[in-house]
């Protein structure tokens, strides 16, 4: 690796940073492995959650959108074939 950029990579990359990404990852970890692929398009963090005590809040798309991105995407598979 290039000394200069390595050196400008150090002073950027702080103990903070490094704690940041951790606590994203701990709290979106389940997340991350959950909403792929399903009809979750919001996670809720509260308070509560940041803090380990309770679980994010998922938003689910309606009925009507369900039925709408299905109709979309099985018109897109017809239309590809």
């Amino acid at each position: 690796m290039d000394e200069p950029l390595a050196k400008h990579m150090l002073k950027d990359c702080t103990v903070y940073d490094v704690w940041l990404v951790c606590m994203k990852e701990r709290i979106l970890l389940d997340a991350m492995f959950d909403v792929p692929g399903t009809d979750i398009v919001e996670v809720v963090l509260t308070e509560d959650v940041i803090r380990g005590g309770k679980s994010p809040e998922y938003v689910r798309r309606s009925p009507v959108e369900c039925e709408e991105a299905e109709t979309a995407s099985a018109e897109l598979r017809q239309s590809s074939v």
